[in-house]
């Protein structure tokens, strides 16, 4: 069943489906994306082959260099193309053209519609957003290259293995805990990285300004993020519907090897956490049936509230978090315990984390 051409509203409509932003259905869905982190790691992660390459010795120019290491980088290419096409493109079928359609379709007949917008998005919205997808899908692998580059070339140092340390085959309690730690901690290291990089391509003071008055929020949103927004009925592919600018700060949460010696897996769940889990975010259906990322619906509805999630609740903190329709004039509750105590608590654990880092 294909997109709608003509039914798609200029603006963003009043949701028909109750709210389910919960954090349990998030962290469900974080065990889903680490999955598919192990797995492309035991199966389809070639560092193997890139340390084999550069063993051979330093390349002399660009076309000695694409010749002995092309076979590497074409496997995370199109391995990552490949993840692309099977999880949004696979996602969006079911769910905008197949037999999730359909069901939807009747529920919103019956008056219980799980859809927070009825209307589906039209055949061109869709074709955008895919083109725009698949720039991000290349430049997380251009990111992943470059890393198997700093890695395999010795530049860089990385843990080996999860559990033993350099030259052990037993188990390093304290190795195993600091990688534990911070699988735990990714997650909520990426919904802090991500509201702040958000927030800072929205306005910082008027949507009006420029350069010129200080506002890079506003230049940026004029020329960079405004086209994430052209999504007004959101679907799964509009998730990573972003220009190229924003796709290199939004990735550039995977950048802790940098500060962190690390195994691979932690930087892989980095990046495909941050891959992979805007499409539940835009999918635009309630959590009973889809994603229930009903706060990033109110986001691209109001433009200027629920920059992040309700996990790391940073817009509470700021004074930006709305969970109504229109939306009320204070625009957020005051953050209590609770929210300072889901905020904090990530932080220690990262202390900890470091605390336990192997002496080298």
């Amino acid at each position: 069943m294909p997109a709608d051409k003509k039914s798609a509203p200029a603006a963003a409509v009043p949701p028909a489906a109750k709210p389910t932003d919960s954090i349990l259905l998030r962290h469900k869905r974080d065990s889903y994306y680490l999955a598919i982190t192990v797995f492309v790691f035991a199966y389809l992660f070639p560092i193997d082959e890139a340390e084999a390459a550069f063993s051979m010795g330093r390349s002399d120019g660009v076309a000695e260099y694409i010749q002995r290491h092309w076979h590497w980088i074409g496997t995370i290419v199109l391995r990552d193309l490949a993840l692309c096409t099977i999880i949004y493109g696979g996602y969006h079928k079911i769910m905008y053209e197949g037999l999730g359609r359909i069901a939807i379709d009747k529920l919103q007949a019956d008056g219980a519609s799980p859809k927070y917008n009825p209307k589906w998005p039209t055949a061109d919205d869709v074709s955008r957003e895919r083109f725009y997808n698949y720039c991000g899908w290349l430049q997380l692998a251009a990111y992943e290259c470059i890393f198997v580059h700093l890695w395999a070339s010795g530049t860089l140092d990385y843990h080996r293995s999860f559990f033993s340390e350099p030259g052990s085959t037993g188990l390093s309690l304290q190795l195993t805990l600091y990688h534990l730690l911070h699988i735990i901690i990714v997650p909520y290291w990426r919904d802090f990285h991500f509201f702040f990089v958000h927030r800072g391509m929205h306005p910082w003071w008027n949507r009006n300004n420029g350069l010129l008055q200080g506002d890079l929020g506003a230049f940026l949103y004029r020329h960079v993020h405004s086209l994430h927004h052209k999504s007004v009925n959101p679907g799964p592919w509009s998730g990573l519907a972003m220009h190229p600018v924003e796709h290199t700060a939004y990735f550039s949460c995977a950048l802790l090897p940098l500060v962190f010696k690390l195994h691979p897996v932690l930087f892989l769940f980095n990046l495909f956490h941050a891959a992979i889990s805007p499409m539940a975010g835009h999918d635009g259906l309630s959590g009973e049936v889809g994603g229930g990322g009903y706060g990033h619906y109110l986001h691209h509805a109001h433009f200027e509230v629920n920059y992040g999630t309700v996990k790391v609740p940073l817009d509470r903190l700021f004074g930006c978090w709305t969970n109504e329709w229109p939306r009320s004039k204070s625009g957020a509750l005051a953050a209590g315990l609770k929210e300072y105590a889901q905020i904090s608590v990530p932080a220690l654990m990262l202390a900890a984390a470091t605390a336990l880092a192997p002496a080298e």
